[in-house]
C-alpha cells in the first residue's frame, strides 16, 4: 500500500499531465486555425466558344533560326506575324519582343503601334485570369491554338 505522503505528488503529476494535454489541444487548434488558407475568388478561366475564333489557315514560317514553325499573320495590314502553339503563353512576354525598350520592372517604355496592337490580340479581358486570349483554331480542327512568339 503506497504512502500517503506520495498521494498528493501523484495527484500533482496527473493533474499536470491533464493541463499539458489541454493546452497541446488549444494549442493545436490555434496552429490550425492560423495555417488554414482562405482562397478569393479573384476571376475564372475564360474560353471562348469556338464558333467566335478566328480560323488559322494551315501555314509554316521560317523563325529567326530557320526552321520552320506554324504561324498566322492576323491582319494583313499590320507588320505582327505570330508563331502558334496549343500551349498559352503569357501575353506581355509575347509582345514583348517588339517593344522598344523594356524597363527594370519588365514594362514597354517604348510602345509602338504594333507592341499596341499585340497586347489587344493576346491580353484577357479583366475579369478572366488567363494567360493570353486564343488568337484562332486551325483549319479544321477545333484545336485552340495561342501566340507563342512574335515573328
Amino acid at each position: 500500500m503506497p504512502d500517503y505522503e506520495l498521494i498528493i505528488p501523484l495527484i500533482i503529476v496527473l493533474v499536470g499531465l491533464f493541463l499539458l494535454v489541454y493546452f497541446l489541444i488549444d494549442f493545436s487548434k490555434v496552429v490550425e486555425n492560423g495555417v488554414t488558407v482562405r482562397v478569393a475568388d479573384k476571376g475564372s478561366l475564360c474560353n471562348p466558344s469556338l464558333g467566335s475564333l478566328s480560323v488559322i489557315p494551315d501555314k509554316l514560317c521560317q523563325d529567326e533560326n530557320g526552321s520552320n514553325v506554324q504561324c498566322y499573320q492576323p491582319d494583313e495590314s499590320m507588320d505582327l506575324i505570330f508563331e502558334i502553339s496549343q500551349v498559352p503563353y503569357y501575353f506581355a512576354s509575347v509582345c514583348s519582343r517588339i517593344c522598344g525598350s523594356i524597363s527594370i520592372e519588365g514594362g514597354c517604355e517604348e510602345e509602338n503601334e504594333n507592341y499596341k496592337e499585340c497586347i489587344n490580340l493576346l491580353e484577357p479581358p479583366s475579369p478572366c485570369n488567363n494567360t493570353a486570349n486564343p488568337i484562332g483554331r486551325l483549319t479544321g480542327t477545333n484545336t485552340i491554338y495561342y501566340a507563342k512568339k512574335v515573328l
